[in-house]
């Protein structure tokens, strides 16, 4: 799951540098790459990132979870989505700062800018809306397992096609030689 994740990222970087390049080539364009409005735009789009991030890690670990049908959930997964999305952060963060090196090092009033230079105002709640996202979606794969426990273990068989078959040889052996053993004690 992790390689996947890693490469899903990766295409996401190639998306975010392009637009990012987007907003430095317009903004000059306009006269105002040395500005805190460049800055601002690109902040924007960092904040935009991060969330992207988010359903990413989500719909990933919903295809695994929907591909490999596990009987139980992992506990820790929560916990390991939310690792991967500081992780995620911190990637962002010091790519973005590396992009805007040149523009905030060349403007006077670096303390206005302060706040649109890293994602520790969005990255508590994008924390919390994966915890409430993941949990929906571990929910949804649960009651997809079926609601009664007659309908649990009716997809646990055909989840499993050897063990129907071999349950079913069994039965119908079982049926056999009990039906040998009642007519050899009838007669």
């Amino acid at each position: 799951m992790q390689e996947i994740l890693r490469l899903r990222f990766i295409d996401r970087d190639k998306a975010f540098t392009q637009t990012l390049t987007s907003i430095k080539n317009e903004m000059n364009a306009r006269g105002m790459f040395h500005s805190g409005a460049t800055v601002k735009r690109g902040h924007d789009e960092l904040v935009k990132e991060l969330a992207e991030s988010r359903r990413t890690i989500l719909t990933t670990i919903s295809e695994d979870i929907n591909i490999s049908r596990p009987s139980k959930v992992d506990k820790t997964l929560p916990d390991n989505a939310v690792e991967w999305l500081k992780n995620r952060k911190l990637f962002l963060e010091s790519f973005y700062l590396e992009q805007m090196n040149v523009i905030v090092t060349s403007l006077q009033n670096k303390t206005m800018l302060e706040p649109y230079m890293n994602l520790s105002a969005e990255i508590e709640l994008n924390e919390h809306e994966l915890r409430r996202e993941l949990s929906l979606e571990i929910q949804r794969y649960i009651n997809s397992r079926g609601t009664t426990l007659y309908d649990r273990i009716k997809n646990q068989f055909l989840d499993r096609p050897l063990v129907v078959i071999s349950v079913i040889t069994i039965a119908t052996v079982t049926a056999i030689l009990s039906f040998l053993a009642l007519v050899r004690a009838g007669s």
